[in-house]
């Protein structure tokens, strides 16, 4: 619905988002909706995997299952990190910014993906259309795919049995109608949740980005923006590394961890690296949240202690984007 409306260039961007909440009807609910389930469903993953991992239901036959779970919790993270900057707002525009500078900074790897990603020498219109196809058309089919085989799996190995083994004799509900009355409720009450969160909390916007100007502050609306912002400015390209091998340590820990035994009390290993990721997670985010500005290392010329806010000059642009700013609509 909101791509009915909405045009993925730099110049038609920001006006299109105004034209959705502001003239197209039901256009704002839409928007927050999505913007609201964006956030929610990143704390409803993480809840799973957390219930997961410390009932250690990813070992043996379920390590696969557990790969793909993981790779899921990368593509929604990937969904939200390119839509966070189609509203090509001052807010997305140099967050972005920071972010792709810091990536680029890492060895051996952070220059070609930073490449990728950008489509061009600066964060631009080409940035904004390469997010775009990723949000829309790649990750969706990715997400099809893993969700298909992540369920196909479960139905093979069924849900893993409680950590202390004893299995309910009682019979079990019918589908029809007791389960699927059940999820219908849930599903209507989950639903009046986000639209109470849409019509009540709607997210700010910035003002249209501007890459000759920065802004005088920062909001980050997202969650793992919050993280991902915080670990670059805080601890620079070693702390993205560093993030990424404590991912991959949680990813590949049922190839190391083949001891059938499930109770916490008796793995310490995988007990210290599960509190490990969730405490920097809950770290990151309550660090994010209290940054307001950006960051002058993002571009050290452009201002002075008391100069935030100072265009940027166009010796530091590339040649064919150097010129006034563009007059905000």
């Amino acid at each position: 619905l909101l791509s009915f409306y909405y045009r993925p260039s730099a110049q038609e961007a920001y006006p299109s988002i105004q034209h959705i909440v502001s003239d197209v009807s039901f256009g704002w609910l839409i928007r927050d909706v999505h913007v609201w389930s964006a956030s929610l469903i990143v704390l409803v993953v993480l809840a799973h995997l957390a219930r997961v991992f410390f009932e250690m239901a990813y070992k043996p036959p379920r390590e696969t299952n557990w790969f793909i779970g993981m790779l899921l919790l990368l593509v929604i993270v990937a969904f939200g990190a390119t839509g966070y900057l189609l509203p090509w707002d001052q807010w997305a525009y140099w967050t972005a910014v920071e972010v792709l500078a810091s990536y680029d900074k890492i060895p051996v790897v952070g220059s070609l993906a930073t490449a990728l990603l950008t489509g061009d020498v600066m964060v631009s219109g080409a940035t904004l259309s390469r997010y775009f196809a990723l949000h829309v058309i790649v990750l969706p089919w990715m997400a099809f795919a893993l969700l298909a085989f992540h369920f196909a799996l479960v139905r093979r190995h069924g849900v893993a049995p409680p950590v202390d083994g004893t299995v309910d004799e009682t019979p079990g509900r019918s589908f029809y109608p007791d389960h699927l009355l059940r999820s219908f409720v849930t599903a209507v009450l989950v639903v009046a949740l986000v639209i109470s969160f849409a019509v009540f909390f709607p997210r700010p916007v910035g003002d249209p980005a501007n890459p000759y100007l920065v802004p005088s502050d920062l909001v980050t609306t997202w969650p793992p923006v919050s993280v991902g912002l915080a670990v670059v400015r805080y601890l620079g390209p070693w702390g993205v590394i560093g993030f990424v091998l404590l991912g991959l340590a949680l990813v590949f820990l049922p190839l190391f961890d083949r001891d059938p035994e499930r109770h916490l009390r008796k793995q310490p290993l995988p007990l210290a690296l599960g509190i490990i990721f969730f405490a920097a997670l809950l770290v990151g985010w309550v660090a994010g949240r209290r940054i307001r500005s950006v960051s002058p290392a993002v571009a050290p010329a452009i201002q002075t202690p008391g100069e935030v806010g100072a265009p940027i000059p166009d010796l530091l642009l590339p040649a064919d984007t150097a010129g006034p700013a563009a007059e905000a609509p």
